[in-house]
């Protein structure tokens, strides 16, 4: 079965609410009645900040659905509340597996979700398989919380912890921020640059973020930059920005830290955002000579192909019969689609 996660949109709110309120008519699985889900509120949700909106469609349509919604008191801020929901008659199929855990993927690129809660009615037995098949834990038992008609039905909360396998890992991935500039400059001025042309740079690229251009990923080791890289949304490649494929930029591992999988964890974090923001295809481009060596074997390794439009020199289609120097300018342009 094809399914395809993606972020949700405003034009999904009616399938949605459509959805709850109909799961809302069996008793146990929702506290809300059908006559109390709001549109309006869904809308909220989605378009939140402090929320990660995501739907599994089959064939165009929207099957199941899930959100996670931060805190918004400070000292509460780490943590998530998760709600998910299978639509009817979809149930059983592995949908909200598939869901659940690409949201809880999501969660851990997050540099601010520390962990992820829920409560889960303690008649819905098959929700509390998977959740515990995925890591949940059961943290506490709300005695008659909910009550059905003349019967009481207890309300189980459970917590998965993120940042423990964030401390294993012993490096983060998240967005770039302002104050990371002065960082980046000191220690990543390269021979053939200089730091006022490099702090240029950087500035623009954080402008270019912040007007939603591109977004700047930087991998660090206890507030230590190690590496960074881009997803480009208006690409230097005329291809891709016809088809409007989002291109991995700009990918950068310190010397002293590569070949430990830290390219791959930064990549496979641009690829999330992307699939999350809608996107079905990827492309990233790679220099011919030695030293994209390394670069080369991993794109590929990683499910990159040639995007079949042969090479580009300084972002023009390289031409039969004409030279060209053999730099970073010229350059092979891979892509990868997403499996859903």
């Amino acid at each position: 079965m094809n399914i395809i996660i993606r972020k949700a949109e405003v034009k999904d709110v009616r399938c949605i609410t459509d959805a709850e309120r109909e799961i809302a008519h069996k008793p146990g699985y929702f506290c809300s009645q059908p006559s109390e889900f709001d549109e309006q509120a869904v809308i909220q949700t989605i378009q939140s900040p402090q929320s990660i909106y995501l739907v599994a469609e089959h064939e165009g349509q929207v099957v199941a659905h899930a959100f996670l919604e931060a805190y918004t008191l400070k000292s509460l801020s780490h943590i998530a509340d998760l709600n998910i929901a299978v639509h009817q008659g979809w149930q059983r199929k592995g949908i909200g597996k598939k869901l659940l855990e690409h949201i809880i993927k999501l969660a851990k690129s997050s540099s601010d979700i520390e962990k992820i809660q829920l409560n889960v009615r303690a008649s819905n037995i098959m929700a509390i398989s998977l959740y515990k098949k995925i890591g949940f834990q059961e943290e506490g038992r709300l005695k008659n919380r909910v009550k059905v008609n003349d019967h009481y039905i207890d309300d189980i909360v459970m917590g998965l912890e993120l940042k423990k396998e964030k401390k294993v890992k012993n490096f983060n991935v998240r967005p770039m921020k302002d104050k990371d500039i002065e960082k980046i400059v000191e220690r990543y001025s390269f021979p053939w640059s200089t730091p006022e042309k490099t702090k240029a740079l950087w500035d623009t690229y954080y402008r270019e973020q912040m007007n939603n251009v591109r977004t700047v990923a930087i991998i660090e080791e206890n507030s230590e930059i190690l590496g960074y890289g881009s997803l480009l949304k208006k690409p230097e490649n005329p291809f891709f920005e016809e088809k409007n494929i989002p291109e991995i930029n700009n990918i950068w591992i310190d010397e002293k830290h590569r070949r430990k999988g830290l390219g791959t964890t930064l990549i496979k974090w641009l690829e999330e955002l992307a699939y999350q923001e809608g996107y079905k295809n990827i492309g990233i481009g790679v220099g011919l000579y030695n030293d994209y060596g390394p670069a080369q074997q991993l794109y590929f390794k990683l499910g990159y192909i040639p995007d079949g439009k042969g090479i580009t020199y300084k972002g023009h289609p390289a031409i039969a019969g004409q030279s060209y120097p053999l730099d970073d300018d010229l350059i092979l342009w891979l892509m990868k689609t997403y499996e859903s």
